[in-house]
């Protein structure tokens, strides 16, 4: 906003210094020409910073990230990422509970249904169509203890909205695609000999290593042994499609 100001300005002070010996009442005829050509610039200037922000994080090598996880496929490592981001939406919009449980860290988790609580609390549903993932992007990898950790850049677009009960659009743009860019890091544990043996919940001893669920309180329970699951995400930008046109 502060370079359209200043943009504004230095072609506001160009076009006066250029018609000085124009009369006030041609000029003032010509304001509106100026606006039109200051608005227009902007608008240009917007897409192009948004265009720049899709490629301010660097790519990191292969090579490092095989250092790390020997085994490592990038291509293999999309899918699967990407199903998961998916499985994570829609058991955002269908409040299954457990379903994220299983996806997410426990403070990412936490943070998810305290949303559905909220959502539920007021009658509402958020409805997520058209879901699809660009510029993927590995910008981070590293290894803290036993977790192997991941961060990615991705544009996300979607339709996304809030409905109530009976589907009565209440907020968001239910015609129009968002763009979404955001940095994503996952985290898996790389100790294969590391299982879970009590209840995080109830401190319960777990028996059954086949069940994902606690026969006493009936938490979820996550292995330590577990796939990708999403730690953090962090909001970059986001806008419309028509702001791209």
């Amino acid at each position: 906003m502060d370079k359209l100001l200043i943009f504004g300005f230095i072609s506001f002070i160009l076009c006066l210094y250029g018609l000085s010996d124009f009369s006030f009442d041609e000029l003032g005829a010509l304001i509106p020409w100026i606006i039109i050509l200051v608005t227009i610039a902007g608008i240009i200037i917007s897409k192009f910073q948004k265009r720049k922000l899709l490629n301010q994080f660097k790519t990191v090598n292969i090579e490092v990230i095989k250092n790390i996880i020997p085994d490592f496929d990038e291509k293999k490592f999309e899918i699967q990422i990407s199903k998961l981001y998916k499985k994570i939406q829609k058991a955002e919009t269908s409040f299954d509970e457990e379903e994220l449980r299983i996806c997410l860290t426990d403070e990412l988790y936490n943070m998810y249904i305290s949303q559905i609580e909220m959502l539920k609390q007021k009658k509402q549903k958020k409805v997520v169509k058209a879901l699809d993932f660009h510029n993927f992007k590995i910008i981070d990898v590293r290894k803290e203890n036993n977790n192997v950790i991941i961060t990615i850049n991705l544009l996300i677009s979607c339709i996304e909205y809030i409905t109530d009960k009976k589907n009565n659009f209440i907020s968001g743009n239910n015609g129009d695609t968002l763009f979404k860019n955001c940095n994503i890091t996952f985290i898996k544990n790389d100790n294969d000999n590391e299982i879970n043996k009590y209840c995080p919940n109830c401190g319960a001893e777990i028996t059954n290593s086949a069940s994902n669920k606690c026969k006493y309180c009936d938490s979820i329970i996550i292995s330590n042994k577990h796939d990708w699951v999403m730690s953090k995400q962090e909001l970059i930008e986001q806008y419309y499609d028509y702001e791209l046109k």
